[in-house]
């Protein structure tokens, strides 16, 4: 049986309930952001790891700082969310998508976000934040990043961090 995790908005941390799924009798679990805005790392087309450095929350010290990919501590069925927030120091975005991706084991990528700011309305430097969330059937040992690009021509594109930032995080449902 798994351990539902819940949000403690009193306590700001989270609250495990239940029995664990994950053996051992502990819950796995994850939170990871950025601390920092980090400005002009793409628009040119390249792909970027977003280099999260925060952890809030990691019950088996899975995700590694070293590559900024969690690593899946137990095969199962886990809960992912990945909140990008992305910005412009460009006076023009009219010609630029954002798109957001999760890379699996350093090659599979999945695309979670795809926008064009000018269809959102956005025509001058702006923010432009969305979040995904999607089950993954994890393997012992799997890797997952998170990963951002954007493509306009020039690097104008940057990713915040601090209260309101880029943030991954997870939970083993089953």
């Amino acid at each position: 049986m798994t351990q539902p995790v819940i949000w403690n908005p009193f306590t700001n941390n989270f609250d495990f309930q239940g029995t664990s799924g994950g053996g051992g009798g502990s819950p796995i679990a994850f939170d990871i952001s950025l601390s920092g805005n980090i400005s002009n790392i793409t628009g040119d087309g390249s792909v970027y790891q977003i280099p999260l450095n925060t952890v809030n929350l990691d019950t088996n010290s899975a995700f590694d700082m070293s590559t900024n990919n969690y690593v899946f501590p137990v095969t199962g069925i886990y809960q992912i969310n990945m909140l990008f927030y992305i910005f412009s120091s460009s006076s023009d975005v009219s010609s630029t998508v954002f798109t957001g991706y999760a890379f699996i084991n350093g090659a599979t990528n999945f695309r979670l976000i795809d926008a064009d700011p000018q269809s959102l309305g956005l025509s001058t430097a702006q923010e432009f934040i969305a979040t995904a969330s999607f089950l993954y059937n994890a393997t012992l040992g799997d890797t997952m990043g998170m990963f951002v690009n954007s493509a306009n021509g020039t690097k104008n594109i940057g990713v915040a961090g601090g209260v309101e930032s880029c943030r991954f995080s997870g939970f083993k449902i089953g």
